[in-house]
């Protein structure tokens, strides 16, 4: 019988599964294939390794970052579903991304991070970014606040992918490797991630409806604490990027504030209360945009100024979104300052970007088994409009 190309590579895990491997091949009932196969399963999983990989039955989360204890790290030959130098926000540069159907893992030059999929709490899908003229389309994974995803040292809150609105990619399917993933690089990521057990309701993007600038973009200009970086207010709630990743979901806030609103400042303040106590202030946002973050607060449906409650001053203010993934292993990033275009979902990639140039990787998307668009070529607006059919359903 045909021995599982995902089997044969968790059985380099274990002597003891390679052997059970060896019997496949001549398991005579498909029942007694199936047996065999379930073993091979249990004895990874009973292995050093694999228990600081596995959640565990308990579903304590748990994460793992760097090679095993004989300098083993994932191997994605026999897979095939990975992609090669794509280019990441969050953690920093060109890594390869592979898929299994439970989880992601990001392979850097030093360290394999794992993204247990039941780690993932939100799929954010930023296009249209302000001051763009290099197309450029961010998917942000955020994880749970007690997941253990580690990048060497460094605990992550989120991982940030970046690609191009114009990007072609191509694919084996995680799921099927005797299919392929085709199209909008975008797209095609967000349908491999899906594969890995990621539900499609989790999925969020910017709508135009729902928010946009005075100069009818997607997101304000805004600081946390002294870096400068984009914010957009979402149906499902607040996405700040490039850095520090910060996604606030509108389940975890109490209420905002508009603080120096109400002078004579050409820029003012935007302070969101979360439920746990803390205080995330996103600051110099230009004057100009007031109105449109009030209106976004209105259709969002949030409380508005200083919990009565609470003792705490505005001042104490805490960044639930610096993961510190700035680190020395990091490249250097500086951020474009141009203005925004259209998606498109033919044509080459429009150049280098910081961090490197993407587009002789290869990317994949799909949400759980519901395949949100064809393998054809797609807009991130069709994206969009499909996840928010798929999440009425």
């Amino acid at each position: 019988m045909k021995i599982p190309d995902e089997i044969k590579s968790l059985a380099k895990e274990s002597a003891p599964a390679q052997r059970l491997v060896s019997l496949l091949a001549s398991a005579p009932e498909e029942q007694l294939f199936q047996d065999i196969v379930q073993c091979i399963v249990d004895i990874v999983r009973e292995s050093p390794r694999s228990k600081a990989i596995d959640h565990g039955s308990n579903g304590v989360a748990g994460g793992i970052s760097g090679e095993g204890k004989d300098g083993s790290r994932y191997d994605f030959s026999q897979t095939g579903s990975f992609v090669e130098q794509l280019t990441f926000l969050h953690p920093r540069g060109k890594q390869r991304l592979g898929f299994l159907t439970d989880r992601l893992v990001v392979q850097t030059s030093k360290h394999d991070i794992v993204i247990l999929s039941s780690d993932v709490t939100d799929v954010v899908i930023l296009d249209s970014i302000p001051k763009d003229t290099k197309n450029r389309v961010w998917i942000l994974l955020q994880f749970k606040d007690d997941a253990n995803i580690m990048n060497g040292k460094t605990r992550m809150k989120a991982c940030v992918i970046q690609v191009h609105a114009t990007q072609e990619l191509e694919m084996k399917h995680p799921k099927d490797s005797s299919r392929t993933l085709s199209g909008n690089a975008a797209v095609v990521l967000c349908q491999a991630i899906g594969c890995c057990g990621i539900s499609p309701q989790i999925f969020h993007g910017s709508a135009p409806e729902v928010f946009q600038s005075c100069n009818a973009a997607s997101a304000v200009e805004a600081f946390v604490r002294a870096r400068q970086g984009h914010l957009f207010p979402l149906k499902s709630g607040l996405c700040f990027l490039e850095s520090p990743a910060i996604f606030i979901h509108t389940n975890k806030i109490r209420s905002v504030d508009f603080a120096r609103a109400g002078g004579a400042s050409s820029t003012f303040d935007f302070q969101v209360h979360l439920k746990d106590g803390a205080i995330e202030e996103f600051s110099n946002i230009s004057r100009h945009e007031l109105n449109a973050m009030q209106d976004w607060v209105s259709k969002t449906g949030l409380s508005v100024g200083f919990p009565s409650d609470s003792e705490e001053e505005p001042s104490q203010h805490v960044a639930s979104g610096d993961d510190g993934s700035d680190d020395d292993d990091d490249e250097d990033f500086d951020p474009y300052k141009k203005s925004p275009k259209k998606l498109k979902t033919t044509g080459e990639d429009s150049g280098d970007e910081d961090g490197g140039d993407a587009s002789s990787s290869s990317s994949e998307d799909d949400e759980g088994d519901v395949e949100l668009v064809s393998e054809e070529g797609f807009t991130i607006e069709q994206l969009h409009g499909m996840m928010e059919t798929e999440k009425k359903e």
